[in-house]
């Protein structure tokens, strides 16, 4: 059963090719898993020649979104993200992540991730998404 809603949004943040200040990020699917990628630049800065980890914490919620809509065929809420930073990520760099599901319940999905940029580990993440009821 499809998602009511298609994967992509007009003007997401995340996703949306046309968005002047978003990510532009583009994503594949294997069997299980959501793998996505997006080009950091000087919008994306934290720190002098970083990326801001605001930045990556969208981009893990934007991926898990991907995810449960592709997968899931719910929509959905993000409920929980916990994210540990193990590395930094210049800017320029290519900036890769792979989800995949952790547990499924019957009103809520735990996903896993991993964001990757230079061949590092950038982060690691965990979150909760809860299903939205259609309303009858």
């Amino acid at each position: 059963m499809e998602s009511k809603h298609p994967i992509h949004v007009e003007n997401c943040f995340g996703c949306d090719p046309h968005n002047p200040s978003g990510l532009k990020a583009v994503f594949t699917c294997s069997e299980s898993s959501v793998i996505g990628s997006f080009l950091s630049n000087k919008n994306h800065q934290g720190p002098p020649g970083y990326v801001h980890g605001g930045i990556i914490s969208a981009f893990i919620d934007e991926s898990c979104s991907y995810y449960t809509r592709k997968f899931i065929h719910s929509d959905m809420l993000t409920i929980r993200n916990e994210i540990r930073f193990k590395n930094s990520a210049r800017l320029g760099q290519k900036i890769s992540i792979e989800v995949n599901l952790k547990q499924e319940k019957s009103r809520t999905v735990t996903i896993s991730s991993k964001v990757y940029s230079d061949g590092k580990v950038i982060a690691i993440g965990e979150s909760t998404i809860m299903k939205i009821k259609e309303k009858e």
